[in-house]
Order: C-alpha cells, then sequence, then structure tokens
C-alpha cells in the first residue's frame, strides 16, 4: 500500500471497525499519523495490526499513535512488532499514550530495535498499564542488565507477563 494507499485507506475507515491489519502494508511515518489521526473515531476498535513496517522511524510518527491509544476505550491488542525503525525514542515516544489505554491487555513489541534507553522508558509506565497483560519484547537491542529488570518488574507484577530477550 505505502503511505499514500494506507492515508487512502485510513481516510475510509468505518467507525464499527473491531480489527485493522495493516501488517506488511508498507507503511512508513506519513501513513503511521494518518492512520493515527482516523483512530479516535475507530472507538469499536479492539485490535490493531501494524507488524512488519519498519519504514516508521519518526519521533512523531510514534507520537501520533501513542496520544490516540487512550481514545481507544475497546483497543485490547496493539502489535506493532518488526517495526525495527521505532528504538528507543518510538518506543518513549509511544510509552507516553501506555498507562491511558484501559482495555489494551496485550502488546507486542518484538523485533522493535528497543535498547537500554527504550526499554527502561517503557518500564518507567507498565506499572500505570492496570489492564496489561501480556508484554512481548523478544528479539530486541537491550542488554542482560535490561533482561533482568525486566524479568523482576514481571515477576513483582503478578497480573502481567513479560516475554523478555532470551539471551
Amino acid at each position: 500500500l505505502g503511505d499514500a494507499g494506507v492515508a487512502a485507506l485510513a481516510a475510509v475507515l468505518p467507525a464499527t471497525l473491531e480489527k485493522l491489519d495493516l501488517e506488511s502494508a508498507g507503511c512508513g511515518n506519513a501513513g503511521m499519523v494518518a492512520i493515527a489521526t482516523r483512530l479516535p473515531v475507530l472507538a469499536q476498535l479492539e485490535d490493531l495490526d501494524l507488524r512488519k513496517n519498519p519504514l516508521v522511524s519518526s519521533e512523531s510518527a510514534w507520537q501520533a499513535l501513542g496520544a490516540a491509544l487512550p481514545q481507544l476505550p475497546a483497543l485490547a491488542k496493539l502489535s506493532v512488532s518488526s517495526c525495527e525503525g521505532m528504538g528507543d525514542t518510538g518506543i518513549a515516544a509511544l510509552a507516553v499514550g501506555l498507562p491511558r489505554a484501559a482495555a489494551l491487555t496485550q502488546l507486542s513489541l518484538y523485533s522493535c530495535n528497543i535498547g537500554d534507553a527504550g526499554a527502561r522508558a517503557l518500564m518507567s509506565v507498565l506499572p500505570s498499564c492496570e489492564a496489561l497483560g501480556e508484554l512481548s519484547l523478544q528479539d530486541n537491542a537491550y542488554r542482560s542488565e535490561t533482561r533482568a529488570a525486566l524479568v523482576e518488574l514481571g515477576t513483582s507484577t503478578p497480573t502481567l507477563t513479560i516475554h523478555p530477550n532470551l539471551r
């Protein structure tokens, strides 16, 4: 689809949509902003799949998505795995909206090039993500010390299962 196709699709998404699958859509920064801008209209959206869109790399694109999350009262599942352009600044921008995503129970962030700083930014908001029950963070760039901190956070939060890097 590319950015132009994603933007065109975003403009016509019905308000009753429950699942949006844009896996491997060729979405870049402009496409992500277009989708994020439209999301608040989708009050019934439960599942948002943005996997395998590695071109989304700007902080503003991830900020737009993070800002839209609190306006999605039914969103239970968000997958942005294999968005390698996310990195530390992207996850930090997205994380701002996570505590106010009241229905979010599953978050998939594997293979997003998240390093130590990004993982720390995410860990700082996780205690406020009351509904979140499962977090997938495999195949990211953080070190073993950060992995240990993630495991500890998961252990100390009985309602949250964290899947960190295996190494």
